[in-house]
């Protein structure tokens, strides 16, 4: 009986875990659609078809410091149309 109500706690606190809060405070993103945060480069209406004189296909990586102090690593592929697709992304802290 106590291993049945420690089973049960435990499922009911893994269940309440999830994956849709702030993409900000996910460590590592490789999905097809990341959501961008403020910082990405397609964040925002003004990122479509900025990078035309790039090659279709051409990947990149960028870093900057997110909103709460960390360090965000995003990976960028560049589309025909000159937009971006955002690859992956890696959010670690900072170390002093």
């Amino acid at each position: 009986m106590k291993k049945l109500l420690v089973l049960s706690l435990l499922s009911a606190a893994v269940a309440g875990c999830s994956n849709t809060g702030n993409p900000e405070f996910r460590a590592v993103d490789y999905a097809p659609n990341i959501p961008p945060i403020a910082g990405s480069l397609p964040y925002g209406p003004q990122s479509k078809g900025r990078y035309r004189d790039l090659p279709a296909g051409h990947t990149f990586n960028r870093e900057f410091i997110g909103s709460f102090g960390s360090r965000v690593s995003e990976r960028y592929r560049v589309n025909a149309d000159g937009s971006l697709d955002l690859r992956s992304r890696r959010i670690s802290p900072i170390k002093f």
